[in-house]
């Protein structure tokens, strides 16, 4: 298999499992409605003080030991947005939370051999609010 061949294929890859992510908001909007949550709170923050360092520690720790895993990276890019000094910062970890995410989802369809194939609920503006949720409902 050529580059561009694997660059397409990771491509389209990807593509699917976003289409995942996106099926799955959609079932958490129809479930429990647009949430507005603060993304931290104080308590949670203090709780968390130098979670962003100790993660990034042991992150580095166990690759060094090649004993590193997504969930040690997925950890770390989390502390980091739980640690971010503002909104914005928490945002961009957060896109790197859901890279990361990806990228673990990818790795594992890669390992079950190829990918797995899904289905997927059309969001169809047309529809009420109540068939989105008793469609998302039918999929628990």
């Amino acid at each position: 298999m050529n580059r561009a061949t694997t660059m397409t294929s990771e491509t389209e890859h990807r593509a699917k499992v976003l289409a995942e992510v996106d099926t799955e908001r959609t079932r958490q909007d129809a479930k429990w409605g647009q949430q507005d949550h603060p993304f931290v709170r104080d308590g949670l923050r203090y709780l968390c003080m130098s979670g962003a360092e100790g993660a990034r520690y042991r992150c580095d720790k166990r690759f060094s030991e090649k004993k590193g895993s997504y969930a040690d990276i997925l950890l770390e890019e989390v502390y980091e947005a739980i640690d971010a000094a503002t909104e914005a910062d928490a945002r961009a970890e957060l896109v790197q939370v859901a890279a990361v995410a990806v990228q673990a989802i990818q790795a594992i369809d890669r390992r079950q051999g190829g990918l797995i194939e899904v289905e997927l609920i059309a969001y169809d503006n047309s529809r009420t609010l109540e068939e989105v949720e008793a469609e998302a409902r039918s999929h628990e």
